[in-house]
């Protein structure tokens, strides 16, 4: 029986050969076309999609080699290929069709060599094709039974990107699967198709509806392509009027212009997605619950829990706690070993978690349900009778009480004064404000409401044998009786079992195999164990793979320490790794070894457990000092099995470590987070690995503890997003780089991005930018001195557009990390272990001369390349200009593969290490790549026609979109007393009047000189997060003296873009740019200090934005353009 349904054109002149392998081949089920010469085959092949194609070596009209190369110029290996050849020409053939076939087989055909044959190649072409879609396509599956209706064919609607994450880092099926097999239940194993257009969806539902097969749920996810979620929601209800519609926002402005446009009209649920994937499983279990309720209450055996709530963001916080809760609970009971008969088969079948979203539904559900309710957790303030109620929920909880007084009761509100009236009804209540929302609500429910093995059998139902994972399931499978293995195969229970652990191909490969196929059971005993060793050995090439001390390789693979989430760094480098392998860059650039490290990935579970033991998560979101919260977590101990790992890693590695955040949020299409977190790089080269593992759990502890620090949570508070709801993961590497003189570093380090905000001609913003740096990135993400280049202009530098702005402008200055200290003392800061250098030092090292280049004065010109007198100067001209690395051309390939995976513009870190001798292959590690934010929306409005007396700011290099128009306050660096060498005291002065102007919940424009947030003084104020976090503008203003070139490069302006704050670049020499400094020092000031005034207008000064045109002005109090404005 073939592995899946295959088409087979075989091509064999000898009639009767041909009908004898038809038949064959047709016996196991197959669908055969033959034909007898090689023009016939090709009519065949121009008109119908086949598998595997089967060829005799000498053919009537063509030779064999003939035919096979037209074949695979035509076709490109998408069509697995055998050719079949007498014993005399078997030689012959091997050495014509070298690479041309994927098998040769000798006649007289052996039946069951030709079956093994066409099974194996036609998988291994499915998986070669896999690896080359873009898309990333292995299916996952969830397991649910008991219940009648299940939710067993999903279509989830999302980019690429969005679906690889659900897979790979949301353990959705584990989660599922840990539920039903602890509550005893029976396997169902659902599927979730994806489509990656709206398209491709309504194709899908097509094609299912033509085999009479249903969808069961439609989920949508934002950014996806020409999806247009009103449009497509109310074409997919006129046709499938019956088929639920979820909506999947990842922003509450996102959820309201969805619900202002009425795209959400014919939605029939909308979630809010923060990157958890158990948000995933409440949405399968609310419309489950929803479907199985009344068939399950007729067995006596459900509990009902109501939730009432009407907010999108708030019932998406805590139903998957929730749920979570209730199995965790259910899970609790059953294994104290519960001996109550009927209390244990109640628990069996979980309670039921229904959400109501108005005063009636709640009702509604409350006299349904009464008897089998076990509580009810309501909101206030939700709609009632069509309209918002400010005591809807008071009055609800008054005629629950009426009816049954003991049932318990939780009532939530924003508001504190609610809590008086939630003691008079004698209910709990839940402040929403609170920072601890979540552990409240779990500490109600736990006070108020109360994997499985493959167990080999004999065919008498004796237990003979027991495997828990892959590994001991190989071990197992070939030391069982014979008879056990033909039991278990008879009835298709190795099948399901791997299906149930998300094993689908393996599950695919073994589903079909009948005795039948093989000579006797130890036959197939060999073939299947054949299959789950190759399928072992690929999942240890695949992205995420369990640590485990055996299989850890040091030098290849994504490794997970625990259960949880991976984080969003880490994700994105998984999902990295997998288009990447897909789409077999190496064949296009032979000589470079394009990689992701070896990465060691800290689940987020280690760090609740951290937390948890520690007893450091209250005092930690409490606590304003950074300096405290780091004491308790450098003394607190790390979890008893991540020690152990942590061990084992620093035992298998000693060269240098970057130790990474990964945080839940973090890299996220919407908030990247980019430089919020700590980040290490360590020495790792004590002689003591106990030395180095202190090092190592010194530096996790203070990445932990980094999740708390005050820029962290000024940062949320910009988001929709709650402290308590980020977990933090890390990510360990082995550090990318060469040893030179007590130094590490790589040759060269950069960021790529698919989106330029400020192109020059040529170049258009699609055509992306990229920055680069001799040794580590940390001058590029900083905002420090670099080369910036457009991979498909690499030849035109603008930036070097005079020799003035070359000195100017080109890198001084890199960063090492120092080997010379094998202990240093991270307490101090995260750049404890670097050291800065001149590019004299780099020339000692022998790694200038691949980037540089000299300035003569007596010649005044510039030579590219170092072995001459002057001024060195970093430019890259050797592989922009004389291509003796293809940078541009691997930045312009990875940016596209990168763009379309994720459904939008992406930024991608990377570092290259060139080869130290001719034999060598050069080096291009893949570090991180991460959504970009640009916004692309405009608003239709005459700038030009704006009079300059109207106006405090104007720039045609602005970022964002649409209108602020409640901001009274201004505050904005003076320029006469402004001075490069005193920007940390600037930035000190803002901070303070930042945080006057948070306690008087005051937002105001900032105006000051160079880049905000640029870590080189020279270069504009290094201001943290934290100092800034009232700004809802930002104008990087040029001097006459002192205008410095925006940088797109920096993790600060990537945090920028993401959280909406309006950014102009203002440039001093433009004719257009242009602020009003002397209108502004004229004005009174609320508060004056040496470098900063803060001005406190009446009126509000409005701000426009368009992003598309990268239009910005500011206007002066009082005026307005809104009647000359029209949205687009």
């Amino acid at each position: 029986m073939h592995p899946i349904s295959a088409k087979l054109l075989i091509i064999e002149d000898d009639h009767e050969a041909g009908e004898l392998l038809k038949r064959t081949l047709a016996g196991g089920g197959f669908d055969i076309t033959l034909v007898t010469t090689g023009k016939d085959g090709f009519d065949y092949l121009d008109t119908t999609k086949y598998d595997l194609i089967i060829a005799d070596y000498l053919l009537p009209d063509m030779t064999g080699r003939e035919l096979f190369e037209i074949v695979q110029r035509r076709f490109k290996k998408t069509i697995a290929t055998i050719c079949i050849a007498t014993e005399h020409k078997v030689q012959e053939a091997k050495e014509n069709l070298y690479g041309l076939v994927d098998d040769i087989l000798q006649k007289p055909l052996n039946i069951r060599k030709l079956i093994d044959s066409v099974r194996q190649n036609i998988l291994q072409n499915i998986q070669r094709q896999q690896r080359h879609n873009l898309t990333y396509q292995p299916p996952f599956q969830i397991v649910h039974d008991l219940m009648p209706n299940r939710i067993q064919t999903i279509l989830l609607v999302s980019s690429p990107y969005d679906y690889f994450v659900l897979e790979e880092d949301g353990q959705l099926n584990e989660r599922i699967m840990a539920v039903y097999l602890n509550m005893n239940f029976r396997f169902a194993v659902p599927r979730i198709i994806h489509a990656g257009s709206g398209k491709e969806a309504f194709h899908k539902l097509h094609h299912h509806d033509d085999t009479r097969q249903q969808f069961d749920l439609v989920i949508m996810m934002g950014q996806v392509e020409d999806v247009d979620p009103g449009t497509f929601s109310q074409k997919l209800k006129e046709k499938y009027p019956k088929l639920p519609i979820v909506m999947m926002i990842s922003t509450i402005a996102e959820y309201d212009r969805y619900h202002k446009s009425g795209g959400l009209q014919k939605v029939d649920q909308v979630f809010f997605w923060s990157g958890d994937s158990a948000i995933f499983l409440t949405v399968f279990k609310h419309f489950e619950d929803r479907q199985n309720i009344d068939n399950d209450l007729e067995k006596g055996k459900v509990r009902v829990i109501i939730v009432v709530e009407d907010s999108v963001r708030y019932y998406s916080l805590f139903l998957p706690m929730i749920y979570n809760e209730v199995f965790k609970q259910t899970r609790a009971l059953i294994q104290s070993g519960a001996n109550e008969l009927e209390k244990l088969l109640q628990m069996r079948v979980r309670p039921k978690i229904l959400l109501a979203k108005t005063y009636e539904e709640a009702i509604e559900l409350f006299q349904k349900y009464e008897f089998n309710l076990l509580g009810v957790i309501s909101d206030i303030n939700f709609p009632k009778n069509g309209k918002k109620h400010p005591e809807a929920g008071l009055k609800l909880i008054e005629e629950i009480r009426r009816v049954n007084p003991y049932i318990p009761v939780a009532l939530q509100s924003a508001e504190p004064d609610n809590e008086t009236h939630a003691r008079r009804l004698n209910v709990a209540f839940i402040n929403k404000n609170s920072p601890e929302l979540l552990k409240k609500i779990s500490r109600f429910l736990q006070q108020n409401f109360g994997f499985g093995d493959f167990v080999f059998r004999s065919p008498r139902g004796e237990e003979v044998g027991r495997a828990e994972d892959m590994d001991s399931m190989i071990k197992t499978f070939a030391e069982m009786p014979l008879e056990s293995i033909e039991y278990h195969a008879r009835h298709n229970h190795f099948s399901h079992w791997f299906f149930a652990r998300g094993e689908f191909t393996l599950a695919e490969q073994l589903r079909p195999q009948r005795m039948e196929d093989f000579d006797d059971i130890e036959e197939m005993r060999q073939y299947l164990l054949k299959l789950m060793r190759q399928t072992r050995s690929e999942k240890h090439d695949a992205a995420i793979s369990a640590f485990i001390k055996d299989r850890f390789d040091t030098e290849r693979g994504f490794f997970k320490i625990g259960n949880g989430s991976i984080g969003g760094k880490a994700r994105s480098l998984a999902y990295l790794s997998a288009i990447f392998n897909r789409q077999r860059m190496q064949q296009l650039f032979e000589n470079v070894h394009i990689f992701v490290p070896a990465t060691v990935v800290i689940a987020t579970d280690q760090f609740d457990k951290f937390l948890e033991e520690n007893k450091l998560k209250t005092f930690a979101i409490e606590e304003n000092s950074n300096n405290l919260i780091l004491a308790r977590f450098e003394d607190a101990k790390l979890p008893e099995d991540l020690e152990k790992a942590l061990r084992i890693v620093i035992e298998q590695i000693n060269k240098p470590l970057a130790v990474r955040s990964s945080s839940l949020l973090e890299d996220s299409r919407y908030q990247p987070f980019a430089g919020i977190y700590t980040t290490y790089m360590l020495p790792n080269n004590h002689p003591d690995s106990e030395v180095r593992y202190q090092q190592l759990a010194s530096a996790i502890k203070h990445i932990y503890a980094s999740t708390y620090f005050s820029s962290t949570k000024a940062y949320l508070e910009g988001t929709p997003f709650r402290i308590e709801e980020e977990k933090m993961g890390i990510v360990l590497q082995k550090l990318v780089g060469r040893a030179y003189n007590q130094r590490f570093y790589p040759n060269f380090s950069g960021v790529a991005q698919s989106y330029n905000f400020y192109p020059i001609e040529p170049q258009t913003a699609h055509d992306g930018l990229a920055f680069v740096a001799l040794g580590l990135g940390k001058l590029i993400v900083e905002g420090g001195h670099v080369l910036s280049f457009s991979p498909k202009y690499p030849e035109v530098i603008h930036q070097f557009g005079t020799i003035e702005n070359i000195l100017q402008t080109s890198q001084t200055i890199f960063y090492a990390l120092d080997l010379k200290n094998p202990t240093p003392n991270l307490t101090a800061n995260e750049d404890e272990t670097l050291v800065k250098l001149n590019l004299s030092d780099a020339e000692v090292d022998g790694t200038l001369h691949p980037v540089g280049s000299v300035y003569s004065y007596e010649n005044e010109r510039l030579y590219d390349s170092v072995y001459r007198k002057g001024i060195r100067v970093v430019t890259f001209a050797q592989m922009l200009k004389y291509k003796t690395f293809p940078l541009a051309e691997i930045l312009e390939k990875l940016l596209e593969i990168g763009k379309r995976s994720f459904g939008g513009p992406v930024e991608i870190e990377f570092a290259v290490n060139l080869p130290a001798n001719p034999n060598e292959k050069s080096e291009m590690a893949l570090l991180q790549i991460r959504p970009m934010v640009a916004t692309l929306e405009s608003i239709n409005v005459d700038f030009d026609s704006l009079p300059q007396e109207d106006t405090i700011c104007r720039s045609r290099q602005a970022l964002g979109n649409g209108r602020i128009t409640t901001i009274h306050d201004l505050i904005y660096v003076k320029p006469n007393t402004f001075s490069s060498l005193k920007t940390r005291d600037i930035a000190t002065e803002i901070g303070m009047i930042n945080a006057e102007c948070l306690k008087q919940n005051r937002h105001y424009i900032l105006i000051g000189p160079g880049r905000w947030g640029s870590s080189d003084h020279s270069l504009g104020i290094p201001v943290e997060w934290s100092q800034i976090s009232g700004a809802r503008v930002l104008v990087e203003a040029g001097l006459s003296n002192y205008n410095i070139e925006p940088s797109q490069g920096t993790h600060f302006f990537q945090n920028i873009t993401s959280l909406g704050i309006g950014y102009f670049s203002v440039n001093y020499n433009h004719p257009i740019d242009y602020v009003a400094w002397d209108w502004l020092d004229q004005q009174p000031a609320k508060k004056e200090t040496t470098y900063l005034r803060w001005i406190s207008f009446p009126e509000a000064c409005p701000t426009y934005l368009d992003g598309k045109q990268s239009w910005g002005v500011i206007l002066k109090p009082g005026q307005s353009i809104e009647n000359q404005l029209e949205t687009l």
